[in-house]
């Protein structure tokens, strides 16, 4: 397992990485969101799926790691996904914490708190990218973050 839990990482950095290089008037959503999308689903560790929802995403991530909550009602999983940590957070909106700090790292940029809590999409976080990330040229030859 956790050789796959690398292996997914690693390749939603080379996508990612691929994107910190698309420079000019490629700069757009058109070739940024589909490789967004799939960094996020592969770091997620799940196939590619129809919504853009970032929310929906992670819960169908959560469900398919614990295979053993596979079998149960729906509701009983949301209950588990939903039960608040000593921090006043989810499993969700820690997934969505971590998925957001990744995609930072990985792009050398830094979201406002208030711009990072309104991602809610794959469009939304597109559009932060856009908004915060750095260039091809900015981002630099040797692929560093730094």
């Amino acid at each position: 397992m956790i050789e796959t839990i690398i292996e997914k990482a690693n390749e939603s950095k080379k996508l990612l990485e691929e994107i910190a290089y698309i420079s000019g008037n490629e700069r757009n959503e058109k070739t940024i969101k589909p490789l967004l999308k799939k960094a996020v689903c592969c770091k997620l560790m799940i196939p590619e799926d129809e919504t853009d929802d970032i929310r929906k995403l992670i819960i169908l991530s959560i469900k398919s790691r614990n295979k053993e909550d596979a079998s149960l009602p729906d509701q009983v999983i949301q209950s588990k996904i939903e039960k608040y940590d000593c921090h006043q957070s989810n499993l969700v909106t820690q997934k969505k914490t971590l998925l957001i700090l990744f995609i930072e790292k990985e792009l050398g940029i830094h979201f406002t708190d208030e711009d990072a809590v309104e991602i809610a999409s794959i469009d939304d976080l597109c559009s932060m990218v856009i908004k915060y990330g750095k260039t091809g040229e900015e981002y630099g030859t040797t692929g560093d973050t730094q």
